[in-house]
């Protein structure tokens, strides 16, 4: 019968020295990311946020349910020591910005009139007697 922890022994089926442990690179590939669970943190105001524990180096968002008129969301971050910095954001929902309608035909025909108008102020064919402003003929 081997000891348990014994590379060199044999162990009973099931048996893992190494449990609690994240499998190691071969499974994840090296420096892969890890899936994303998809949760959402929730805390109870700031006192939740101050509640939250962190591992080093290590940052999270956190929405704020003790107020039901706003949304608030933490951004939460730890530094090398584990010092825990924490920043209150307000959120408001996102509302997109209305289509601008095509262009009506009246309104198409007005700034035609308008852009005419100017045209034909500086043009000198548009002068009754010929003359440009200077009283130069051409």
């Amino acid at each position: 019968m081997g000891y348990f922890g014994n590379p060199y022994q044999p162990q009973p089926m099931g048996y893992n020295p190494y449990g609690g442990y994240a499998p190691a690179s071969p499974q994840n590939g090296a420096g892969a990311m890890q899936g994303f669970a998809g949760q959402i943190t929730r805390v109870n105001g700031e006192n939740g946020v101050d509640a939250l524990r962190m591992a080093p180096r290590s940052e999270l968002i956190a929405m704020d349910i003790s107020r039901s008129d706003v949304l608030i969301g933490w951004y939460v971050k730890t530094d090398d020591a584990g010092y825990k910095s924490k920043t209150p954001y307000l959120m408001t929902p996102y509302e997109p910005k209305p289509k601008q309608s095509a262009a009506s035909l009246t309104s198409i025909e007005e700034r035609l009139t308008r852009l005419e108008g100017i045209v034909n102020e500086q043009s000198v064919a548009g002068k009754p007697d010929g003359k440009s402003k200077g009283g130069k003929t051409e």
